[in-house]
């Protein structure tokens, strides 16, 4: 049986992606929203820039792909915690998102939504930002924390 922390989990994830999507949320669009954002449909701008690469933070290596169809997927490991977001392109700069904070020290899951602004090849500043339905672990709820990066 899942753990209410991973239902909460789960209910943010789905709740972000879709609310992040560009597609309207009546009743009638929201099945179809959550399909699009679900299934990775290829997106409808190509972006503009390719932040694919690796570097180092905090003594970790974080690991950026973009896939052609508009999906970022960034991961981020070290001695005391880890980072893996899973994003969409929402138009040809600006990646939306959702990242876990994983503490791997205390076993704590926290659940983000992140923003990025990709500003040239290999180079981007976030914003992330806990979620209102995770557990904040050693976050703080409405803490903004912003991250630019060149590599």
């Amino acid at each position: 049986m899942m753990s209410l922390n991973r239902i909460l989990v789960f209910i943010a994830v789905i709740f972000t992606m879709c609310t992040a999507h560009p597609c309207p949320l009546d009743l009638d669009n929201l099945l179809s929203c959550f399909d699009t954002v679900v299934t990775g449909e290829p997106a409808e701008w190509p972006p503009l820039y390719n932040i694919t690469g690796e570097f180092y933070v905090d003594g970790g290596k974080v690991d950026v792909k973009q896939y052609d169809n508009g999906e970022i997927l960034r991961t981020h490991k070290t001695s005391t915690y880890a980072h893996v977001l899973r994003g969409y392109y929402t138009n040809a700069t600006h990646v939306v998102g959702i990242q876990t904070y994983s503490n791997l020290v205390t076993g704590c899951v926290a659940v983000q939504h992140i923003r990025l602004d990709v500003r040239a090849d290999r180079s981007y500043c976030s914003q992330t930002q806990l979620s209102p339905l995770s557990l904040p672990c050693e976050l703080k709820y409405g803490t903004i924390y912003p991250f630019c990066i060149e590599y």
